[in-house]
């Protein structure tokens, strides 16, 4: 994650969210470029919505949190499959399993020294002087990467899992570099991720909209893989476009052909669920309703 200009960053983990995050090492974003944020810059980061295992008992943690820098060193650019396998696994470019070697304030830790094993880099809190951060720490600030890992998932033949993700950001701020970082911006949007992915808000869709629209023919409907769809009084113009959109309103990311006066749309990819679709051009607006399983 580059964040502005992208050498004077710190990377930290916050693990009961699941929520990688990077935010500025210094109190200036940059030093003028076009790209830099100044003395405002945001908290962003990713964030692990949802993963196979999660019940209403308790969340899969991560697999493995890792930081990488943009160099060739061996906390560098993985450059091979191992290297790569690595990173997703709690170890570094040269196979060195990461460490907790947070040794106090003031301490550069780089996860390469002395320490207990761990599965997750820089957990703690970087306004917490007695917990393990690069600010805390006073790493020398870089273009940093990180790779957020699931556990390991066992898949079966013809079986599915769901593996959702956010990306998250704050609003700019003063507040929002070292020495006085404060995360507690990007944990509340990183929660209304959360509740709005498990319990969506109402529909913002008009009912009238869909349900006047009746010449729209959809089958099958419920659809599995490919929904056929086409118009029952006419033909389907040249420049029509497609939309999909689930119940909250959100525009979903579907492809499709035209083929004659039909257009297949492939919803093979669609969460099961209810979802409205709507054909418009300069003069046709027509929705309909219809259900993937």
């Amino acid at each position: 994650m580059d964040l502005g200009y992208p050498h004077d960053d710190y990377i930290g983990f916050d693990s009961a969210r699941r929520l990688g995050y990077v935010y500025n090492g210094n109190t200036v974003d940059g030093t003028g470029q076009s790209d830099a944020y100044g003395n405002t810059p945001p908290v962003a980061g990713y964030t692990l919505l949802a993963l196979p295992g999660d019940n209403s008992i308790g969340n899969e943690p991560a697999g493995s949190f890792m930081t990488f820098n943009n160099d060739n060193s061996a906390a560098g650019n993985p450059v091979n499959a191992s290297e790569f396998h690595s990173y997703m696994n709690s170890r570094f470019r040269d196979g060195k399993h990461l460490n907790n070697d947070f040794a106090g304030k003031g301490t550069p830790s780089f996860g390469r020294g002395t320490g207990p094993q761990a599965n997750y880099m820089f957990t703690g809190n970087p306004a917490d002087t007695n917990a393990w951060s690069e600010c805390n720490c006073y790493n020398p600030v870089g273009d940093r990467r990180f790779v957020l890992s699931t556990g390991d998932i066992l898949m079966y033949q013809l079986t599915k899992v769901r593996i959702a993700f956010a990306l998250v950001t704050t609003n700019r701020g003063a507040n929002n570099a070292c020495p006085g970082v404060d995360i507690t911006g990007v944990k509340e949007v990183t929660d209304t991720a959360w509740k709005y992915y498990r319990n969506p808000p109402a529909s913002r869709l008009a009912v009238k909209d869909v349900v006047s629209n009746k010449l729209l023919q959809l089958h099958p409907n419920p659809a599995n893989d490919i929904l056929n769809i086409s118009l029952a009084d006419d033909t389907l113009p040249s420049d029509i476009t497609l939309a999909v959109y689930d119940i909250t309103g959100r525009k979903m990311n579907v492809g499709y052909s035209a083929k004659g006066d039909n257009i297949q749309a492939d919803v093979s990819l669609l969460p099961p669920g209810i979802y409205s679709i709507r054909l418009c051009n300069a003069e046709i607006n027509k929705a309909a309703v219809f259900v993937k399983e």
